[in-house]
Order: C-alpha cells, then structure tokens, then sequence
C-alpha cells in the first residue's frame, strides 16, 4: 500500500486550480459587497426555494395572488 504525503502532480495541479477559481469567486463577492456599500444600497439575502416552508406557517394570511384567485379565501 502506498501512502503519499505529497499529491501527485496532476493531483496537486487541479487542486491548486480549484482553490484558485474558489479565491477568484470569493473576491468577486468581496468587490460586490463593498460596492454596494459604498453605493449605499440595501443588501438582502433570500432563502433559496429548496429551503422554504411548504406551507404557511399557523395564522399567516394567504398571499395577495391566492386572496385575488380566492377572495373568501381570508374571510373568517
């Protein structure tokens, strides 16, 4: 059995290009954040739809498309 302490060299090539493509991106977000401030912009993140709610939460309103498909919809 073989046991590297060193990557191979290809092996170490495509790390050094993913850690670099990782700092590229990370600078980007960097540059766009700072910009934003400086512009004085409201910065918001939103929840990716994979992690939202199914459904709404106990005695939340229906939103204002389903109280205008449904106007007794909100109607106790």
């Amino acid at each position: 059995m073989k046991t590297a302490t060193v990557p191979e060299p290809r092996t170490a090539a495509t790390l050094a290009a993913r850690r670099r493509k990782t700092e590229i991106s990370l600078e980007r977000v960097h540059e766009a954040i700072t910009r934003l401030r400086r512009e004085t912009a409201q910065i918001s993140v939103t929840t990716p739809p994979w992690q939202r709610p199914k459904t709404t939460a106990p005695g939340c309103s229906p939103t204002r498309t389903t109280n205008a498909k449904r106007p007794g919809a909100n109607a106790h």
